[in-house]
């Protein structure tokens, strides 16, 4: 606060996770550490630091099909080993969820702490029997940790995954 009793706030830092208090106190500055969460976060730094993409083929009803899981992560980021990446997939009454669900590194990396890639991930869909044609949702979370090369910290991300399936009929 100057004389006049303002108080400066100067955003620095990306995502928005950090940022400095500037106090002005007796013609003096002083910057304070501060973190922010999300109040001047932009829209163009809120995307996934992994972006999955999923392709799948449909699902005939009291059959299956296939589902592929690609990752792309992000310039600027690594994700880290230890603790492993892991994708959890709900299944339902409707769609049955068989493969290992394992992150596998896809290529060798520079550093051996962190994914150089991740290998798609394939898995099979079961349907029922009974089940209604048209579209479906597999629903799950997605969580990493992952480190920034720029801003030299590391956090961890949940994300909920909602992914559509078509079941048809068999052909």
């Amino acid at each position: 606060m100057d004389g006049s009793g303002k108080l400066a706030i100067a955003q620095r830092g990306s995502r928005a996770a950090v940022g400095w208090l500037m106090l002005i106190f007796q013609k003096k500055t002083l910057y304070l550490p501060l973190l922010v969460f999300g109040a001047f976060a932009d829209k163009a730094e809120s995307a996934p630091i992994i972006a999955l993409q999923f392709v799948s083929s449909n699902v005939v009803a009291g059959g299956s099909g296939n589902l592929s899981i690609r990752f792309k992560i992000s310039n600027g980021f690594k994700i880290p080993k230890q603790p492993s990446p892991k994708i959890q997939l709900n299944s339902s009454t409707d769609l049955e969820i068989r493969g290992d669900l394992g992150l596998q590194e896809e290529g060798t990396g520079r550093d051996p702490e962190y994914f150089n890639g991740l290998k798609p991930l394939s898995v099979e869909l079961v349907s029922s029997a009974n089940v209604q044609r048209g579209q479906h949702w597999l629903e799950g979370k997605f969580t990493y940790f992952f480190c920034s090369d720029k801003d030299k910290y590391c956090s961890r991300s949940v994300e909920n995954l909602r992914i559509p399936i078509e079941v048809t009929d068999r052909e």
